[in-house]
């Protein structure tokens, strides 16, 4: 007996052994198939979180005109992502052959000092303009393409996304991370379709700009226009052109127009500039300044950098002008005068700007023209009026003296009686008095004439 006890009871441990190793084996199936089905869950939550930053992004972007406030959307939405500690946007400036920087959260000061425009063709992120090419840097540390800015700041990971426009790269979106990893495939899809959302707001941005912009011109010409067919004052028409051209061109920091007399070029209207530029630039002699290179040349002057001019004068650098623009003034095949316009900004006018301006100078000489006009019409009334004046002046004095040679003739006749002594003396009497109105007849019409003659002179 005791010995099939000892049989059976190993037997059964054999069995709950092998009972224990199902249950081991069935618990592990299960723990395998939990963290699946967890491993599945935070996949689909990061799907979910990934595809409502984006919607976001992408409701800012159709929602709002302003480039500023998208970008502030977007970036602060995009540091909620579990691997990106901070986002830096760069924009080419094609004029300067810079990638200027746009927009960041959490760069340092430092960073921003150094590396806030990147000269052609520098660094990493002009390889991507260049290349249109995604960049994606495990260890960022360990790039030569990456400058001593970039390393400085002590991140690792970091993707570059190429922002596109009309099949052409404009920038770049920089995303960060303090660890050491590269960005994996459902990453790039999302970032890349945030850069998508960003060259979208840039483009939308630009078309709101132009038509602003264009609005704005054509604010300026129809201001220019009915000025000119509602007065003949050239003053008036210069006062209003200066005017709509300093409240509609953004990039204008100073508005002036100067008209050539004699050897001077004369200051008739401005805005903007400051009171003790107005008092050394009133007059300008000939033929100092690049306003009378314009006047003498009579071609548009345009300059993007004053650092490299040698025409602007003394008081337009002491001013700050960055850029300027000339443009001269024609009436009947001369250059009368030029308009001129300021920038604080270097390469600060384009294309439309030129183009706009050489539109208001062809009106500005229509006004020229409209006050010359004016002016002699108005010469030719006031001296007929004069000559009217002093011919009527001459047949009023010419009857008076008729009527006093009439009345010499019958004093005469009435003497003719008289003693000789009494006639003598009085055809003497007569003859003084008829001596007199004759030289007062004549101090009176060449009065008259030089009357005419200096009135001529002056108008």
């Amino acid at each position: 007996m005791k010995m099939g006890d000892s049989k059976k009871t190993k037997k059964q441990l054999i069995d709950e052994l092998e009972q224990l190793r199902k249950r081991i084996a069935d618990f592990e199936a299960t723990e395998i198939d939990h963290n699946k089905t967890s491993d599945n869950q935070r996949k689909t939550d990061k799907k979910y979180r990934d595809l409502e930053i984006l919607n976001t992004i992408t409701k800012a972007v159709h929602k709002s005109l302003e480039l500023e406030e998208v970008y502030k959307i977007a970036l602060d939405k995009v540091v909620e992502l579990e691997n990106v500690d901070f986002v830096v946007i760069y924009l080419v400036d094609e004029d300067r052959k810079e990638a200027v920087l746009q927009a960041q959260v959490n760069l340092s000061e430092d960073y921003i000092r150094r590396a806030s425009k990147i000269p052609y063709p520098k660094g990493v992120t002009w390889k991507i303009i260049n290349t249109g090419e995604v960049i994606n840097i495990e260890n960022i540390q360990k790039d030569s393409n990456v400058g001593p800015a970039g390393r400085d700041i002590g991140h690792h990971g970091a993707l570059g996304v190429p922002i596109s426009l009309e099949e052409k790269v404009i920038g770049v979106i920089w995303f960060s991370s303090y660890k050491e990893r590269a960005f994996d495939k459902q990453d790039i899809e999302l970032l890349s379709s945030i850069g998508d959302q960003i060259a979208v707001a840039i483009a939308k941005s630009k078309l709101y700009e132009e038509l602003s912009k264009k609005n704005h011109y054509e604010e300026i010409i129809r201001s220019v226009t009915q000025s000119i067919h509602q007065s003949i004052n050239l003053q008036e028409v210069l006062e209003n052109a200066v005017e709509a051209m300093n409240e509609n061109i953004d990039v204008a920091s100073n508005v002036s127009i100067f008209m050539a007399e004699g050897k001077e070029a004369v200051l008739k209207s401005y805005r903007g500039f400051p009171d003790w530029f107005i008092k050394r630039l009133k007059k300008i002699p000939y033929p100092k300044g690049f306003t009378w290179k314009t006047i003498i040349e009579g071609k548009p002057r345009y300059c993007a950098d004053v650092d490299k001019d040698t025409i602007i004068g003394p008081a337009g650098r002491q001013l700050g002008t960055k850029s300027y623009v000339s443009i001269p003034i024609g009436y009947e095949g001369k250059t009368v005068g030029c308009i001129n316009i300021h920038s604080d900004q270097k390469n600060g006018f384009g294309v439309e700007e030129l183009n706009l301006l050489e539109t208001i100078s062809h009106q500005i000489g229509v006004a020229v023209k409209n006050a010359k006009q004016a002016e002699a019409l108005i010469r030719s009334q006031k001296l007929e009026s004069v000559g009217i004046l002093a011919g009527g002046i001459a047949h009023d004095f010419n009857n008076l003296l008729n009527a006093i040679l009439g009345n010499i003739s019958l004093a005469a006749l009435n003497i003719k009686n008289e003693d000789e002594s009494k006639k003598a003396e009085a055809n003497s009497t007569w003859q003084f008095r008829f001596l007199l109105l004759g030289a007062i007849s004549y101090i009176v019409w060449h009065l008259l004439r030089l009357y005419v003659n200096t009135f001529c002179l002056t108008n």
